[in-house]
């Protein structure tokens, strides 16, 4: 970008897709012809393996079309330079090429076909297909057997219908043929009605399943590219359009509504720049008159019919997007150099209405989310992985004003709160913040002693300087972001934490909470005064064959070793308080022989039980140990703490659990008895040296 100057290196996915289209599979798949590649399926998100080696071949070429059977989605219907069938599941090709002419000039050709072949499959029967040349073809048999249903629907003026290029170098791909059918939809709600535009500007609908068709072109400018044609999901009568000229040096945004099949058209583009040409418009299947559309420059929103249109940008790269799909509540785009891109969880954009942005607080309906944990890597290390789904249910509040104090408590079916959390800081984060601001301070001054000034400077966060040693401290509590306007918080499935680990020579840490089993749950908002609460359903991983009672089973096993694990920090945060005090005596029994002696023999005993109970803090390299073998009781417990496994613990794991929880009950009765001795041994000197006695009382 700076001729030459600097350079980096590519590390962000640069594919230029056509189209998209989303299987039915779980997770769903994202599929498309690749310009200069193939075509391409691949996962929309994984709890795997998340790289181009999850990718695969489902036809088509560079250019074209992929549409995909709802009800077997390993299958796939693509167009290129070929036609074909693919089943992934069996990993077959079958070529169902409609016509074959002989190579001719595009004025002496029966049927024209263009770069970006078009393909539909009806929506009321998957083995009804949809290809369009100059004329639009249906297959009834998944496209074994074609048959023309309607006449030449382009405008074909022989003008345009010529080898292009030229006066000194031709076109000679044989693929830049003018005057073909660009888009073809079949309304979602009444069988055979079906809209088709063309590149040439001409836009035909027929109502008799291509018996009779009808010119209803929208009053734009002749040779204007029908790029799409949105049948709407909620009225036969309703259909959008995107529409584009920019090859002929006209820039601006061509969409436009009808509500009467076609008899009159309304042009809708305010909000969008004049510049700004466009591809694709799709209305949302679940909200009537929810649009949304993709541009040269990015992807636009219109939440009152097209009225008015609002920038959907966002984190989204400036780049050509070709075309949309709403999928499991996701928006997903084709974008014309950064390959696949989705928006995740579109629940509020599915409910946000001028009411609610007129509230002080205002809490969505949350979607209901599977109880998943996508996080994946890459197969081979060099290669590009993608960013993955968030995890969790989605919270989503819209907040009117800054600074409020939110709260958001999630419960169970019965009403019972297992969870919550604050916008507030906790105490620890708190403390922490001010140390840091001290620690800015003490930089900022030194910086002016040294003459440096500029706010800029001054005004840059403080940053530790980098260490070898690993800090230990616990994490601070999720917090609630508070800012104006639209807020969200993932819930993680997690019940809340539990005991933390105190004891700063053992690595700090919360006891995590169980994870929830599938069902019933809600989330309630507090804030400016209103309280909100919205229902919704955790749902079990559908590729998981689970029941109730195996969820339950795993659930149950959790909390009871939480209950064991807390019993174990409970005692080693009673150590390490009884450790502190013995060692704040020893400063002072140096002129004692007998009373350093016991403190002393005290203070091995307690070291040893602490370092049975739970492993020690090692912030040289957190990941090694001394002894390799060793065993500590935290971790025997914890390792059968797996609440978010998807089955019921197996007969080993029942018996481990068994064995475990009595190693920590045999563990934890024999360090009482030990540090109780050694404790009395301990207060028998004090006593008699008449220093006040040591407690040893086990943290509530």
């Amino acid at each position: 970008t700076n001729f030459g100057a600097n350079w980096s290196g590519v590390s962000y996915a640069t594919g230029q897709f056509y189209h998209i289209a989303a299987t039915n599979h779980f997770p769903y798949r994202v599929c498309g012809s690749q310009q200069d590649n193939n075509g391409s399926c691949g996962p929309s998100r994984s709890d795997d393996i998340f790289d181009i080696s999850r990718w695969y071949y489902p036809g088509g070429g560079e250019a074209g079309t992929i549409v995909v059977d709802p009800n077997q989605p390993d299958v796939t219907y693509a167009t290129s330079a070929g036609f074909t069938r693919y089943d992934k599941a069996v990993g077959k090709f079958r070529s169902m090429t409609p016509w074959w002419e002989p190579n001719s000039l595009p004025k002496d050709a029966k049927h024209r076909w263009n770069w970006t072949v078009p393909m539909a499959m009806s929506p009321h029967d998957p083995s009804v297909l949809y290809v369009g040349s100059n004329m639009v073809w249906r297959s009834r048999d998944r496209g074994v057997t074609w048959a023309t249903i309607s006449p030449d629907l382009t405008r074909h003026d022989p003008k345009t219908i010529v080898v292009p290029g030229g006066p000194i170098t031709v076109e000679n791909s044989g693929h830049e043929t003018y005057a073909t059918i660009f888009s073809i939809a079949e309304s979602p709600v009444v069988k055979g009605l079906i809209w088709v535009g063309s590149d040439d500007g001409k836009v035909h609908l027929s109502r008799d399943g291509g018996a009779r068709w009808a010119d209803v072109t929208p009053p734009f400018p002749e040779f204007t590219r029908v790029s799409t044609i949105e049948a709407s999901p909620h009225d036969a009568g309703t259909a959008y359009l995107a529409g584009n000229r920019n090859m002929l040096d006209d820039y601006a945004p061509y969409l436009y509504r009808t509500a009467d099949y076609g008899k009159t058209w309304a042009k809708i583009i305010e909000g969008i720049p004049a510049d700004e040409f466009t591809r694709v418009i799709r209305e949302d299947p679940a909200r009537r008159g929810l649009l949304y559309a993709g541009t040269e420059r990015g992807v636009w929103v219109s939440f009152d019919d097209g009225a008015r249109w609002q920038s959907l940008r966002r984190n989204l790269p400036m780049v050509p997007v070709h075309d949309l799909v709403v999928k499991d509540g996701d928006l997903a785009i084709a974008t014309h150099g950064r390959a696949f891109w989705i928006m995740d969880d579109i629940a509020p954009l599915r409910q946000m209405a001028a009411t609610i942005t007129a509230k002080p607080a205002h809490l969505f309906d949350p979607a209901d989310t599977y109880r998943v944990f996508w996080s994946a890597t890459g197969l081979i290390e060099p290669m590009h992985v993608g960013d993955n789904a968030p995890t969790g249910a989605g919270i989503y509040y819209w907040l009117k004003d800054k600074n409020q104090e939110v709260a958001i408590d999630i419960l169970d079916a019965n009403g019972a709160v297992i969870n919550s959390f604050t916008s507030r800081q906790d105490s620890s984060a708190a403390v922490d913040s001010l140390a840091t601001e001290a620690k800015k301070r003490a930089r900022n001054d030194s910086l002016r002693t040294a003459g440096i000034t500029d706010s800029a400077t001054l005004a840059a966060a403080f940053v530790e300087p980098p260490t070898d040693l690993a800090p230990n401290k616990l994490s601070p509590p999720s917090r609630l972001t508070n800012t104006p306007g639209l807020n969200v918080f993932r819930w993680n499935f997690s019940y809340r934490d539990g005991l933390a680990v105190t004891d700063s020579s053992r690595p700090l840490q919360r006891l995590p909470g169980p994870t929830a089993v599938p069902g019933a749950y809600s989330a309630r908002l507090t804030a400016a005064g209103i309280i909100d609460t919205k229902r919704f359903t955790l749902k079990g991983d559908p590729r998981v064959p689970a029941s109730s009672a195996a969820y339950q089973a795993r659930f149950d096993q959790s909390v009871a070793t939480a209950r064991v694990a807390r019993d174990v920090v409970k005692l080693v945060n009673s150590l390490g308080t009884l450790r502190a005090d013995v060692a704040e005596r020893l400063k002072n029994s140096s002129g004692n022989n007998g009373v350093k002696a016991a403190l002393s023999a005290l203070t091995d005993t307690v070291k040893a039980a602490t370092q049975r109970l739970a492993r020690p803090h090692t912030p040289d390299d957190p990941d090694q140990e001394a002894d390799p073998f060793a065993t500590f009781t935290l971790d025997e417990i914890q390792g059968f703490s797996f609440g978010d496994i998807n089955a019921a613990p197996e007969a080993g794991e029942r018996r481990g659990v068994v064995e475990a929880t009595a190693r920590a009950t045999q563990a934890m009765q024999a360090i009482r008895r030990g540090v109780g001795g050694s404790l009395a041994m301990a207060n028998s000197a004090l006593k008699a040296a008449n220093l006040p006695l040591l407690r040893f009382l086990e943290s509530p």
